[in-house]
């Protein structure tokens, strides 16, 4: 499986991909700060880091920034929260994720999510599982209808072009 896989039913949203890289270097494209801004956005989007504390009870704050000239959003920021209550080194960890403002206040309007992500040894491969829970139906179709589907699989195409290296 090196194609990113999302399944949906209800509040749950699965997606799974297989990356051709140990663990240890999969694990290190989330915690690390540096690592996570190499990938973590869609095509012509870059990734800026306010804050970064991967660690139960800590917070990750970033902008995504889009950089294409030919995509209608060009020039926005979108920011993120992630807020982090377990995190067990290389092997899983659950957060809550929300859009945001620069400052870290949550924007009630958009859909927050509670995320679990596990990565599996699978000989030289690293399989990624990420199975998010939203509060509603309507909040996942509404992350679904602003192209969510189209952009983790970007994200992940790109998160596979920085570990496999």
């Amino acid at each position: 499986m090196n194609e990113t896989v999302l399944t949906h039913e209800g509040t749950k949203l699965t997606i799974e991909r297989v990356i051709n890289a140990p663990k240890d270097k999969v694990w290190e494209a989330y915690a690390d700060a540096d690592v996570f801004a190499k990938w973590y956005s869609t095509d012509g989007w870059t990734t800026r880091v306010k804050h970064f504390d991967f660690s139960a009870g800590g917070y990750t704050l970033f902008a995504m920034k889009c950089e294409d000239e030919s995509q209608e959003m060009f020039g926005q920021e979108s920011w993120n929260k992630s807020e982090f209550s377990t995190v067990i080194p290389k092997d899983v960890f659950t957060y809550k994720d929300s859009f945001s403002d620069e400052d870290g206040n949550l924007n009630e309007n958009m859909p927050s999510t509670e995320v679990t992500v596990t990565l599996e040894e699978t000989g030289d491969a690293t399989k990624i599982t990420s199975v998010s829970i939203f509060g509603s139906e309507a909040g996942l179709q509404q992350a679904l209808a602003m192209g969510m589907e189209e952009g983790v699989k970007q994200t992940f195409n790109k998160l596979a072009n920085v570990v496999e290296q």
